[in-house]
């Protein structure tokens, strides 16, 4: 990596970050199987990117920062590591330009917040980047609202299913109308049949309340 600065005549120093699975789905690769990555030195992106920055008297110097791709929490937060040890090397006087596409623009704003001192010279372009709140697993509204209903449901299924293996098992509460034996026999003879369970001794007199 060649720090760019007032001698080297470096204007514009451009770091490209790309997105989810951009080097490939399941076997990540710096270069594909055919063509170029959009990020690749050559590709015609990087091409068409530089040759429009000198026509208009600007001198670049285009990096990428490759990172593992994954749809990860992980994974990314390694990439702004990588991102962060990249841009930390870079003149304080060179204006820098990083590009995200995809979470890659997620990384570049990861790292810009942790670099507060530079920001002065730092801009960001996205691209078709998806917008993430992040939140630790116990906390955030989000999280409350999936997470109360699915408790209420579990509890009032564990409550009913309780009820309901006392009531066959054993007999029915006797303030509860209409739980009486001649309904409940029939239902328990039938599970004592097809799973081989005895029948319990307190159905063996019908009409009881």
């Amino acid at each position: 990596m060649t720090e760019p600065n007032e001698s080297s005549g470096i204007d514009l120093s451009i770091t490209l970050v790309h997105g989810t699975w951009a080097r490939g789905r399941f076997i990540p690769t710096d270069t594909p199987w055919w063509g170029t990555y959009w990020f690749n030195e050559k590709s015609p992106f990087r091409t068409k990117l530089e040759t429009e920055l000198r026509r208009r008297g600007v001198t670049p110097q285009v990096e990428s920062i490759s990172w593992g791709g994954a749809n990860s929490v992980l994974e990314r937060g390694a990439a702004v590591s990588k991102l962060l040890a990249h841009l930390s090397g870079q003149s304080e006087n060179t204006t820098q330009l990083i590009i995200g596409h995809s979470h890659g623009g997620n990384i570049a704003l990861r790292a810009l917040k942790d670099m507060e001192s530079r920001v002065a010279k730092m801009h960001v372009v996205t691209l078709a980047t998806p917008f993430l709140r992040l939140y630790p697993t116990w906390s955030g509204s989000a999280y409350w609202r999936f997470f109360i209903p699915v408790l209420l449901a579990t509890f009032v299924s564990l409550f009913y299913a309780a009820f309901l293996w006392d009531v066959i098992l054993h007999k029915p509460p006797a303030n509860l109308p209409g739980l009486q034996y001649e309904y409940w026999l029939p239902l328990y003879a039938q599970l004592a049949h097809s799973s081989s369970l005895p029948l319990s001794s307190n159905f063996a007199t019908t009409g009881e309340t």
